[in-house]
């Protein structure tokens, strides 16, 4: 078991089979074969291990053939092992590169690609779970989120902060919004309230073993998704290497966090000036920021610091419905109207009256604003 790489799903493979292989244990010998041979497991190793899975599995051990059995996993084994993981890339000029690389398999058209990684950003309770919670039911019904085309997916949203009551607070709102088909539309939840690590095996294989049944992860938040500080050097190498090994089994990851916090603020730098959340945002193919004033509940701004793999969006500002709390863009100036509204009111309680403006029009000498 030592000679087997720090690989969850493979480890899962090796002891337990594969029960999704239509070819039953010798699809799963086959395909631990080749996992071996990709993973650059040695010859006498991977021999060792495939003899292990059919003791287990009680598959060929006893037939005549099994040698034949055995030497042909091993020759697939060699086929696949590289001897160096660099050895596959080769410099290559750039009209063969674009003759190459295989056709961008989107999941939201050019902004959010299959098989990457996206971070939503934005302060404490301005509706980054609320955002996050209508994407994954957009994607989980396969329909169109305001201007965005969702393609359809199934769903699982890791809730490490929200308890379950908490979570239906917000979706018996949403739903209202959107219903979901529960046999067509996959949108789990995995209300657990509290931090599950990535950075630990326990964490990893908690997630690991629903690798199968969903196409996208999102995590809730990247914060209590680790036993560690956020600023520990190893925080966010250690869940950006989780993600990678999620996004390199095709998977989308959409994972949320703080954009900033009080201790962060006070010192007069934002969270993405420190490096752990650098990292973090450094290796996102996509990041989308949720903004605003958290005291209106009713407008909040959407902006795309990144989009890799297309062009970003400019600044965008929304309606929250307070009933469904759906997000609905809108063309409308908030931000003006609504620091007018406050600095009218702080005025009118003090007794001075609403702000009167002193420009005006040169036409009808009436005032602007």
């Amino acid at each position: 078991m030592l000679a087997v790489p720090d690989n969850d799903k493979l480890r899962q493979l090796l002891l337990y089979g594969d029960s999704h292989s239509p070819e039953g244990r010798s699809g799963a010998l086959y395909k631990l074969a080749c996992r071996l041979g990709e993973s650059g497991v040695s010859p006498a190793h991977t021999q060792a291990l495939i003899e292990f899975a059919d003791k287990r599995w009680g598959k060929f051990k006893d037939r005549n053939d099994w040698s034949e059995r055995l030497q042909s996993l091993l020759d697939e084994a060699d086929k696949r092992r590289p001897a160096n993981k660099f050895d596959k890339y080769k410099p290559v000029d750039i009209y063969t590169l674009e003759e190459q690389a295989p056709e961008t398999d989107w999941l939201i058209p050019n902004i959010l690609a299959k098989g990457t990684y996206m971070l939503v950003t934005g302060g404490t309770g301005i509706g980054k779970s609320q955002l996050t919670l209508q994407l994954g039911m957009a994607l989980a019904k396969g329909s169109q989120w305001n201007d965005l085309i969702m393609e359809k997916s199934r769903v699982v949203y890791g809730s490490h902060e929200m308890s379950a009551n908490e979570v239906v607070y917000f979706t018996s709102k949403l739903r209202k919004g959107m219903d979901l088909d529960r046999e067509r539309d996959i949108f789990h939840v995995l209300p657990i309230g509290y931090t599950v690590s990535l950075l630990t095996d326990e964490g990893r294989k908690f997630y690991l073993q629903y690798l199968d049944d969903y196409d996208v992860f999102i995590f809730d938040t990247v914060s209590s998704s680790t036993h560690l500080a956020m600023l520990d050097e190893a925080t966010a190498p250690g869940l950006v290497a989780f993600f990678d090994m999620l996004t390199s089994e095709g998977k989308t990851v959409i994972a949320l966090g703080h954009d900033t916090k009080d201790a962060v603020r006070h010192s007069g730098a934002r969270a993405e000036d420190m490096s752990g959340h650098r990292y973090l945002m450094d290796r996102a193919s996509t990041i989308v920021r949720i903004s605003g004033d958290v005291e209106d509940d009713e407008h909040v701004t959407l902006t795309w610091p990144k989009i890799r793999l297309g062009r970003k969006l400019p600044p965008t500002p929304y309606v929250r419905d307070l009933e469904t709390l759906w997000l609905t863009k809108t063309s409308e100036d908030y931000l003006h109207t609504y620091t007018k509204k406050r600095v009218d009111k702080a005025l009118r309680d003090s007794g001075v009256g609403p702000l009167k403006p002193d420009i005006l029009d040169p036409k009808t000498d009436r005032e602007l604003f």
